[in-house]
């Protein structure tokens, strides 16, 4: 999961957070908020994963204790 956050963070950093027009083409600025809103989009969605994740880590715990063993 860490790997998974590092990654996402590097995309951010690597994406220009305010393109301007004189450095960049119109497609250019729209392929960027395109990119931009992926990352928000994949980010949000990797959080709403891992609430559900803990949310059934605990159901089954309720359910039935871990073995010592594991």
């Amino acid at each position: 999961m860490n790997y998974m956050i590092r990654i996402v963070d590097l995309w951010q950093k690597l994406v220009p957070q305010n393109p301007s027009a004189n450095d960049y083409s119109k497609a250019d600025i729209a392929a960027i908020d395109s990119v931009k809103n992926s990352i928000k989009e994949f980010r949000l969605n990797l959080v709403d994963y891992i609430e559900h994740l803990q949310g059934y880590i605990k159901h089954v715990k309720k359910l039935q204790p871990m073995k010592t063993n594991f």
